[in-house]
């Protein structure tokens, strides 16, 4: 599956491959790294709705056909067909581009040139939907309706318990009601079995646990301004000017951050990960404490529950991720970081590259924007080794390499961004050349070279 960026921010056309299990985003600055990122998420986002007004009507009309079937006999069967559900993916990213001035949080205007177009080959669909699998129910009042899709079939199946069929004065209501939610949730069932839930750690994360509290105060007073606007209709300015400040990514962020003492009753299957983040990078344990705040205790330390402002900027960078793995990760989660190496001593942006490869291998996506040569040198290192397992058995023993850190040269996608594009550049078995970073990287060894040549090595004259 592949879609096609056209006049989003800074990309003027790139197309990017989302079969891909680790996406990498690379190039300068201001090139279009993180407006990618964040329309990527939000077409994972809206996915998981069940809005239905994101639906073209034609592709709901359908479904409710098969739901009012099974209403009047009390069974029906609905079969999925390859170009139904194509149209229905294509329109939801396409739709996507109606919400772009939401996710960025800016006016209608600036994304008025702005088109997102999907590829996806038949092949794709119909091995998708076969893995698919529906086991739900819903009770209207007493009404129930039962949806029911079994793995290896390309059929759903709806019951509606005959005994509770609406009577003659509440029929029409009660069918259109049922006929929408049940429509929406099919939609969203199809919808999600290829976008999965998708978490993002913005670059602003490191102000984000600790400020929270404070912006959630300032959205109260939006709140309370409303209030008071629907009550007195005196206000001479509309409180709702402010209150869209933030792009959704970090809007969605605050959510979470706001709410850390609730979410913290969730337990993870992937709490290992959090573990690996906390020991090898971080050496100290992230808690939540009774109020919501997070806290850090430092391995070999006395210190303990220290507040997260008092922290270190590792700690700040990637406490959220902990919390992430300990409490709310599922497998098959798309997990988007900007800047991975944000606040990280080389040392630990090795140690980055080598996790992230981990968390691929345990079943997420995976799509980082980095300029880091230190990780893209070690995700290379990781491909090598990848590629010659049975010969790198002493080198990996020698260097502390766990086989479950090794990447496949095909799950890797990776984008370089510049002129107002994205590049597509090629892994094989020896890895991938980030060119911008490389000439960088030699401009500078060719500058340290001449500097030392010339006042250190000749001499003083």
């Amino acid at each position: 599956m592949k879609i096609e960026l056209k006049n989003i921010g800074a990309v003027k056309l790139a197309e990017i491959d989302l079969d891909k299990n680790l996406l990498i985003f690379c190039g300068p600055n201001n090139t279009g790294k993180t407006y990618a990122s964040y329309l990527i998420y939000a077409i994972y986002k809206y996915s998981g709705l069940d809005n239905d007004f994101r639906f073209a009507f034609e592709e709901n009309s359908a479904i409710i056909e098969k739901i009012k079937s099974s209403i009047a006999t009390g069974q029906s069967e609905f079969i999925i067909e390859t170009q139904f559900v194509k149209r229905l993916i294509k329109n939801q990213v396409e739709n996507t581009t109606n919400f772009l001035y939401n996710v960025f949080a800016t006016n209608q205007s600036f994304f008025a040139k702005s088109k997102i177009n999907l590829t996806i080959v038949d092949s794709e669909i119909d091995e998708t939907m076969s893995n698919l699998e529906i086991a739900a129910g819903f009770d209207f009042a007493g009404q129930i309706v039962n949806i029911l899709k079994e793995k290896n079939s390309n059929s759903i199946q709806f019951f509606f318990s005959k005994e509770s069929i609406p009577n003659a004065n509440n029929e029409i209501q009660n069918e259109r009601f049922i006929q929408s939610i049940v429509s929406s949730h099919i939609k969203r069932y199809i919808l999600e079995s290829f976008f999965n839930k998708a978490y993002i750690t913005p670059a602003e994360r490191t102000a984000i646990n600790i400020f929270s509290k404070e912006l959630s105060v300032k959205r109260n007073e939006i709140v309370d301004r409303l209030l008071e606007y629907k009550s007195t209709n005196k206000l001479q300015n509309n409180p709702l000017d402010n209150a869209q400040r933030y792009p959704l990514p970090i809007r969605d962020s605050l959510d979470i951050a706001e709410d850390l003492s609730n979410l913290q009753k969730n337990i993870s299957d992937y709490n290992f990960l959090a573990d690996e983040i906390e020991t090898r990078i971080l050496k100290g344990g992230i808690n939540i404490s009774v109020s919501g705040d997070v806290q850090f205790n430092p391995h070999k330390s006395k210190i303990k529950n220290l507040k997260i402002h008092l922290s270190a900027s590792v700690v700040k960078s990637l406490s959220n991720l902990v919390f992430y793995f300990r409490h709310l990760a599922k497998k098959g989660d798309f997990i988007i970081i900007d800047e991975p190496e944000l606040n990280l001593h080389p040392d630990n942006q090795i140690i980055m590259a080598r996790i992230l490869a981990r968390i691929v291998n345990e079943g997420f996506k995976v799509l980082i924007s980095t300029h880091s040569d230190y990780i893209i040198k070690e995700l290379n290192n990781l491909v090598r080794l990848n590629s010659k397992k049975e010969k790198a058995k002493k080198i990996m023993a020698e260097y502390g390499y766990d086989e479950k850190e090794l990447l496949d040269k095909d799950l890797l996608g990776v984008y370089l961004f510049q002129e107002n594009t994205a590049v597509h550049l090629p892994v094989d078995d020896f890895g991938f050349d980030v060119s911008t970073i490389e000439d960088v990287n030699s401009k500078l060894a060719q500058r340290m070279q001449s500097i030392y040549f010339e006042l250190f090595d000749k001499g003083d004259e």
